[in-house]
């Protein structure tokens, strides 16, 4: 799922009744992309969330750590 173009992270948790796959992309056009390989991979999809990106991700996304972490180090 890594290499889809369009797909920028993919962070994967396991629970007690299923996995979780949560996906960073691009833009929503990356969104069928991500589903057909799911489908091609036999990868049941249960339930999908859809959220649009927050301040702190955006931060993250260009400073490569959380507003509290850089706070920190700057103590």
């Amino acid at each position: 799922m890594r290499a889809l173009p369009g797909v920028r992270r993919v962070t994967h948790s396991s629970g007690e009744a299923r996995d979780t796959l949560e996906f960073v992309l691009e833009d929503e056009q990356v969104l069928s992309a991500v589903i057909n390989t799911m489908e091609s991979q036999q990868i049941r999809l249960h339930h999908l969330d859809k959220r649009e990106p927050t301040l702190e991700d955006v931060f993250i996304d260009l400073v490569g750590r959380r507003m509290e972490e850089v706070e920190y180090d700057s103590r």
